[in-house]
């Protein structure tokens, strides 16, 4: 299943990696509308949002292939996409709520929700990029931990956007 992840006002927002220090895996900081994450350079990172959508879709995969991480910002996540035989790990903290199903050895998967508060656009109090949804299947532990890294640096950079 192709993971869906972000849109939403490409042209205005930087998608130029800036490369972060101190890193042994050297990690490039990815920059979208509100957010910033990180990219380990063992992995890609592909805009694979539908045109003319009211959200974002992005893709990180191994250069060599392999599995895919989906990361979705919007307003209406489908989660959770995968399937569990539990409850996701609920937390709050800092204007972010989240909802996760960690990676484990034994699903061989991670999905989460992540919502944040207090986002808006310099001319407007609404945000279209409130919550990030990401989800994958079938992954080694290196790919599960690489992953999870990802997805923990997801971070507010910007929560007043042009």
């Amino acid at each position: 299943m192709k993971a869906a992840l972000v849109t939403v006002l490409l042209a205005a927002s930087s998608m130029a990696p800036t490369p972060t220090s101190g890193t042994n895996s050297k990690p490039m900081t990815h920059s979208f509308t509100h957010y910033d994450f990180d990219i380990p350079e063992a992995y890609t990172l592909r805009d694979v949002s539908p045109a003319m959508s009211d959200f974002a879709v992005y893709e990180v995969r191994g250069k060599a292939g392999g599995p895919t991480l989906g990361i979705y910002f919007g307003n209406h996540p489908q989660f959770p996409k995968l399937k569990w035989d539990t409850a996701p790990v609920s937390s709050s903290a800092d204007g972010k709520t989240a909802d996760e199903y960690p990676y484990s050895p034994r699903t061989r998967q991670l999905e989460g929700r992540m919502t944040f508060s207090g986002l808006r656009f310099r001319t407007s109090r609404w945000s279209p990029f409130s919550s990030v949804h990401y989800f994958a299947a079938n992954l080694s532990e290196d790919d599960g931990k690489a992953f999870t890294a990802i997805v923990h640096s997801i971070r507010v950079a910007r929560p007043t956007f042009q």
